[in-house]
């Protein structure tokens, strides 16, 4: 119920927003957070992305963190080219089932 969310004085949840709320829906207050499926928006389970869809994910970053929102793709390939390319596009969270082998990715990676 986005309407009770915004009318809240004391907010204690907030609505997880969808790529298309980055254009004008729900605001940062509302939608901190914005995710959406990965295999829906790029059409594809592999990764890398080809460069057009690379493209389309920094500018979709990019777009959410202009609105001060941080960005989650869920139901992304679990394997290191997506984690790379979604850390240096600057995706907030990167979703996956291998935590180990994503925090060891992490911590010898260089930050972008």
């Amino acid at each position: 119920p986005v309407d009770k969310v915004r009318k809240e004085k004391q907010r204690l949840m907030f609505i997880d927003g969808r790529l298309p709320d980055l254009d004008g829906g729900l605001d940062r207050f509302v939608a901190p957070l914005i995710s959406d499926d990965y295999t829906e928006v790029f059409k594809q389970f592999v990764a890398p992305l080809s460069p057009e869809k690379h493209d389309q994910l920094v500018e979709i970053t990019k777009k959410a963190h202009r609105r001060g929102q941080r960005l989650r793709l869920w139901g992304s390939p679990d394997s290191y080219a997506c984690w790379k390319e979604m850390y240096e596009a600057g995706v907030d969270l990167i979703n996956t089932d291998k935590l180990a082998d994503l925090r060891a990715y992490l911590v010898t990676t260089d930050k972008p």
